[in-house]
């Protein structure tokens, strides 16, 4: 099974949203290390498979990436061996093809419709650069509004973790006194990016005002995110947090905020570790009836063992080159259909990326605003497997 019952659409638009620690460029480098039916495979550069260009590592450039067919050679300028590259694709297989010149290079079946990002990594975690791939069949990317209101920003104190969390508010202008849906960013410290995205939807009438509520994910520990977003990391600290988010978080915004917020409009959307949380916590008691999760961990616990809440709506999306993410999405979606809860699935020609998490968020909105109508999105479909 994989994406059998969907609406696939191949587009997104960034860069990584947060969170650039060298933790996370760990569990990309894992995440890269499978490569499932032959989609997204790393080449040796020593296979014979196509050449290098005339010009590799000349430009000014620390990062390219040039493609050759179904061919991606993602290129670094450096004297000393880059640790990794990370991104849409990841791996620590990095050769030497000349002075100072180091590769790497994969073979991508749906090239020309894909858009990927790398970054590169020294010995120190240190980021040398970043590069931006785009086919010339991509969809277009997930388009960015400005944001023409202040986000107002608050302290919650979590009394189990011992910490101080920061809430962030955006309003946008056109909701005025009216009530209106709440879009929930468990990573709050990326709500400019993601309240870009909403902008533009609401500035060309795609959607209708939204009111976005962001907490940040905690990052005082280099593995903190993950481990109360994604229960298998840490089944206590896990626990802990989503008691803190059902209990004191989410009855904060409907005490600060209820009286603009409709009943049916809680919307949760999480991306990567964030997104396995927004599914745990679809089986909280109240408000959330609207889940969007792109790009979703694998958690060795199952968070959907029960049940969600009934009349609780998803939408899970990955990108087809992010192996064990999607094989996870897969895997969340399978059992969501078990539950007979409204799914829908989306894929991208991307990664594990930004391009992946702002069209999900982009496509998961619209699709919940025209009540499950979802426009034809032709020539898209080729590029995820059916």
């Amino acid at each position: 099974m994989a994406w059998r019952n969907a609406w696939k659409a191949v587009s997104a638009g960034g860069l990584l949203a947060s969170g650039s620690a060298q933790a996370q460029v760990l569990d990309l480098v894992e995440a890269g290390a499978h490569c499932p039916s032959g989609i997204g495979c790393q080449i040796a550069m020593d296979s014979g498979q196509g050449s290098l260009p005339a010009q590799a590592c000349q430009g000014e450039e620390a990062i390219t990436a040039q493609a050759d067919g179904e061919r991606l050679l993602v290129m670094i300028r450096s004297p000393e061996p880059p640790q990794s590259i990370s991104g849409s694709l990841a791996t620590r297989h990095i050769d030497p093809i000349g002075e100072a010149c180091w590769a790497a290079q994969w073979r991508l079946p749906h090239l020309a419709q894909s858009r990927l990002q790398f970054y590169a990594f020294d010995a120190q975690g240190g980021r040398l650069g970043q590069a931006v791939f785009e086919g010339d069949r991509a969809d277009p990317a997930a388009g960015h509004g400005a944001l023409s209101a202040p986000i107002d920003s608050f302290t919650l104190f979590d009394g189990a973790a011992g910490i101080e969390r920061r809430v962030h508010v955006y309003i946008p202008p056109q909701l005025g006194n009216d009530r209106a849906p709440v879009l929930i960013l468990p990573d709050g410290q990326a709500i400019r990016q993601y309240a870009g995205v909403v902008q533009h939807l609401i500035d060309n009438s795609r959607i209708p005002p939204v009111l976005i509520v962001a907490i940040e994910a905690r990052m005082d520990t280099p593995f903190a995110r993950n481990h109360e977003y994604v229960p298998s990391r840490d089944s206590d600290m896990h626990q802990s947090y989503l008691s803190f988010f059902e209990n004191e978080f989410l009855p904060w915004i409907a005490t600060q905020y209820g009286g603009r917020v409709s009943g049916d409009g809680w919307i949760l959307f999480g991306a990567s570790a964030s997104a396995t949380f927004a599914l745990s916590a679809s089986r909280v008691e109240r408000y959330i009836n609207r889940i969007i999760a792109a790009s979703p961990a694998p958690s060795d616990v199952d968070v959907l063992q029960d049940a969600p809440r009934p009349f609780v709506q998803f939408h899970i999306a990955a990108g087809l080159y992010e192996a064990r993410f999607r094989e996870a999405a897969d895997s969340y979606a399978d059992r969501l259909r078990a539950h007979a809860v409204p799914l829908r699935t989306l894929c991208y020609a991307s990664g594990h990326d930004r391009f992946t998490w702002e069209a999900a968020l982009r496509d998961g909105l619209i699709d919940i605003f025209s009540d499950g109508r979802i426009a034809d999105r032709s020539g898209t479909a080729e590029a995820c497997p059916g």
